[in-house]
């Protein structure tokens, strides 16, 4: 990453942390939940894909179901949005 590109990202992490963001990779390594957050964003990327005309339907429907897809995303860090903020990017 040259320095330009760093600044850009210190500056991005920085309107992050104005928004309330706070750092949790430290905590997500001491608990192991990387693989289980990896199964769970592919196990919803391929969700999005194959429901994808359920969510402009019945998004409430669509978001039950991704919820049950992805068990583990949806009860450890549902706090973060983490499904709702990828459920509702297109």
């Amino acid at each position: 990453m040259d320095p330009k590109q760093r600044l850009s990202l210190d500056k991005m992490i920085q309107g992050y942390k104005e928004d309330g963001y706070t750092e949790t990779t430290g905590k997500i390594r001491k608990l192991k939940h990387s693989v289980l957050i990896g199964n769970d964003v592919r196990k919803l990327m391929l969700f999005k894909q194959k429901y994808k005309r359920l969510s402009k339907t019945n998004f409430e429907q669509y978001k039950i179901m991704a919820r049950t897809h992805c068990k583990f995303l949806y009860d450890n860090y549902k706090h973060k949005g983490i499904i709702l903020n990828v459920l509702s990017f297109n």
